[in-house]
């Protein structure tokens, strides 16, 4: 097996924790602010910033995985999945963050018909990212 790409997984983890950050500091305080018409240059820029943080986690997931001998993978949530598998996060955030995965790709394939409430649902979780990356980086610095 080899070994993890350190510089990898920090830069995408970096850019991980400065979307979630910049999503806290921007999200409404609720779901009917997030919604207004007048917000919707706000939400565009929260739902990119999610489908990057998003993304970030996803490729540090199926990097691990497959550094880790986990195969076959065959979507996203195979990618999450195996971070349980090999013990980087436990299975509670495991099964949020897979969740996360089809939120990913809702932002990038059903944009059309993107739900704010869900989008805001799911922008009121990215605290879930950031224990994300505090467990891969406790396991990166472990292995």
């Amino acid at each position: 097996m080899s070994s993890v790409d350190q510089i990898v997984i920090a830069e995408r983890l970096d850019r991980l924790l400065a979307e979630v950050e910049a999503i806290e500091s921007r999200t409404p305080s609720n779901a009917a602010n997030y919604a207004l018409d007048e917000n919707e240059g706000l939400r565009y820029e929260l739902e990119h910033r999610l489908m990057i943080a998003l993304q970030a986690m996803l490729d540090v997931s199926a990097h691990i995985a497959v550094v880790g001998g986990v195969r076959p993978l065959d979507s996203y949530r195979d990618a999450v999945r195996a971070l349980v598998r090999l013990t980087v996060v436990d299975a509670d955030l495991g099964v949020r963050l897979a969740d996360a995965a089809g939120m990913r790709n809702i932002l990038t394939h059903d944009y059309l018909t993107t739900d704010p409430r869900r989008v805001f649902s799911a922008l009121t979780r990215v605290d879930d990212l950031r224990r994300f990356a505090a467990s891969v980086w406790t396991w990166v610095q472990s292995s």
